[in-house]
């Protein structure tokens, strides 16, 4: 199943990144604006899919079981097998040990990922989300890790002009939500049907 993506099926491979929210918001009268908030998405790669996710501004185990607990609650089954960053929380003890229950038990497995291989597919996959639904925001700052065109550079001077307009955290949480409705609902780049239909499939 590692190998061979013809194998892969809805559920079947999870995957999480955590990573910086690339939105500008109101963060508090002394900062004023400011890119605090950290998103820890969950991702069925088959579909594409984001089914679970948190939001915090630390990157610990307990964000990373959040998110764990809210795909197991939308997708009401276990993966075969789960890929994770080489982030602390992630190889934690404990967070190891939420990783060996929460795998189907025959036959998974859970491992962590090189930074920047194309063997990762949450990268690609998140790549896409920035640049086609977090992007689109006027607030993004737009640097992800990989901005490099510059379709990927904010307008600063339109955002300072703007300031007063910007979202608060909860607000920002939101409009994440949006954007995951809107990716999710879309079509998937390799199927006829949307995100949310693909993954439906498991249930059929």
């Amino acid at each position: 199943m590692k190998r061979d993506r013809t194998n892969w099926f809805p559920n079947s491979y999870w995957a999480i990144d955590g990573t910086k929210l690339d939105w500008i918001h109101y963060y508090d009268s002394k900062l004023g604006m400011a890119a605090k908030l950290k998103i820890d998405p969950l991702v069925d790669i088959y579909s594409e899919k984001i089914i679970g996710w948190s939001y915090s501004e630390s990157e610990t185990h307990i964000d990373h079981f959040r998110a764990i607990k809210s795909a197991c609650a939308t997708a009401q089954a276990r993966p075969y097998l789960i890929t994770y960053d080489g982030q602390s929380g992630h190889t934690s003890s404990k967070m190891q040990e939420i990783y060996d229950n929460i795998i189907a038990r025959e036959g998974g497995s859970h491992y962590k990922h090189k930074a920047y291989r194309s063997s990762n597919p949450m990268e690609q996959i998140l790549g896409r989300f920035q640049q086609q639904e977090l992007n689109q925001m006027w607030w993004s700052d737009k640097q992800s890790i990989k901005a490099r065109t510059m379709d990927s550079q904010p307008n600063m001077e339109f955002i300072n002009k703007n300031k007063h307009l910007l979202k608060s955290r909860e607000e920002l949480i939101k409009a994440w939500e949006f954007c995951v409705n809107n990716w999710n609902s879309a079509k998937h780049p390799k199927f006829e049907k949307s995100r949310n239909e693909e993954i439906g499939r498991a249930h059929v």
